[in-house]
């Protein structure tokens, strides 16, 4: 099984609702997204899959929350904008665009910070 893995980042604010018994105040992070796929089979270049496309079904994915302030956002209008809702949507999407019969998106990690992150996986 091979692994291939993107990284990003962007700016976005966020305020988590129902945080300890109350709203969060809206802070701002500069977040960090890794996105890894794994497939079966390398093509004939010898690429599970090509960096390009991960970069861009990535970016598309992430084009909605870079400098945005998530909490006013509809993709989280029935959920916290939290880490793990915002890994969890990002891996929908990028399901959607890069998954076929060899290989599938297999992990996102959205890191608030250099010590903080929250993953989604399947």
């Amino acid at each position: 099984m091979f692994e291939v893995t993107v990284r990003k980042d962007f700016e976005a604010s966020h305020a988590l609702r129902d945080y300890r018994g109350g709203a969060e105040e809206p802070h701002s992070h500069s977040f960090r997204c890794e996105a890894a796929i794994l497939s079966q089979t390398l093509d004939s270049s010898g690429c599970a899959i090509d960096f390009a496309a991960v970069d861009e079904a990535l970016s598309r994915a992430l084009a909605p929350l870079a400098g945005a302030s998530l909490e006013e956002s509809p993709l989280f209008s029935n959920s916290s904008p939290s880490a793990e809702n915002m890994a969890l949507y990002i891996f929908k999407v990028l399901e959607e665009a890069l998954n076929d019969s060899t290989r599938r998106v297999s992990k996102v990690v959205i890191w608030e910070d250099g010590g903080h992150s929250a993953s989604y996986f399947e």
